[in-house]
């Protein structure tokens, strides 16, 4: 009889909170779960090794031989790492700012609202962080589906109004800025070449070994680099101008509450 080393508890409660005592795999709240060692070496409770499994997905990892292929540790470390993140996402959305008002230094409106190139509306800042947290709100019902298709779907909900918010920005921005190319054009392209590169980046092994929760995790990786981009373009739009507090406007984007 193999001897278990018992996990720390400080450890334990770690990892249920992080994964909000779910299975990483199937996502079914209300199953009874279980925390795995990826390794299947029980002495080894490094919080890296570890992931919240219920009994049916655990079993999977037991699989050999056969038709069924395995469950292996390198797809249970992708499944655990999108949980956590898609888990943090919704706590984050949950507490996130009601009242943005705090953004905007009102005593210049006038100027604010003028529209000119190089320079953002007060309507616009003010309104992108409220844009995008309903569209995770729109998309978060398709994430904890646990549905690969479903998934994708609650990804394409949020890269769609990405773009939408990123062409409204690019209206700011002399005629012919983007190389010539209309705003929408340069910015769908710009998500296609992400995705292509993180697919080639999350499957070393080559096309198709990741399984199809890659497709999965690489929409996440286009969400956050379109929101890098959006960051990146707010920041230079404010940045002379200190009627805008950009900080207070990053921590509503980030979903932390406004202060």
């Amino acid at each position: 009889m193999k001897n278990r080393t018992r996990i720390p508890d400080e450890v334990a409660a770690k990892v249920l909170f992080e994964s909000d005592r779910m299975c990483c795999i199937c996502r079914l709240r209300g199953k009874p779960v279980q925390i795995h060692h990826i390794d299947e070496n029980s002495s080894n409770s490094d919080i890296s090794n570890l992931a919240v499994l219920c009994f049916d997905c655990h079993r999977d990892t037991q699989i050999k031989g056969g038709f069924d292929r395995k469950l292996e540790p390198r797809q249970v470390i992708l499944y655990r790492d999108d949980w956590i993140r898609r888990v943090k996402n919704r706590r984050d959305i949950n507490e996130g700012p009601e009242d943005i008002s705090c953004y905007v230094d009102k005593s210049n409106n006038d100027y604010l609202n003028s529209i000119k190139y190089g320079t953002i509306s007060n309507d616009l800042f003010v309104s992108l962080p409220k844009r995008r947290k309903a569209a995770y709100r729109k998309a978060q019902p398709k994430w904890d589906s646990g549905i690969t298709s479903d998934m994708k779907e609650g990804n394409s909900i949020v890269i769609e109004e990405l773009i939408e918010i990123l062409v409204d920005i690019a209206k700011v921005y002399p005629p012919k800025h983007f190389n010539g190319r209309d705003p929408r054009e340069y910015f769908e392209n710009k998500a296609k070449e992400f995705a292509e590169w993180y697919r080639l980046e999350l499957e070393p092994h080559g096309a198709g070994t990741g399984g199809t929760i890659i497709s999965v995790l690489v929409g996440g990786e286009v969400i956050s680099s379109l929101e890098n981009m959006i960051e990146g373009m707010i920041a230079a739009l404010t940045s002379m101008h200190t009627d805008y507090n950009f900080q207070v406007w990053k921590q509503a984007w980030s979903n932390e509450r406004c202060v």
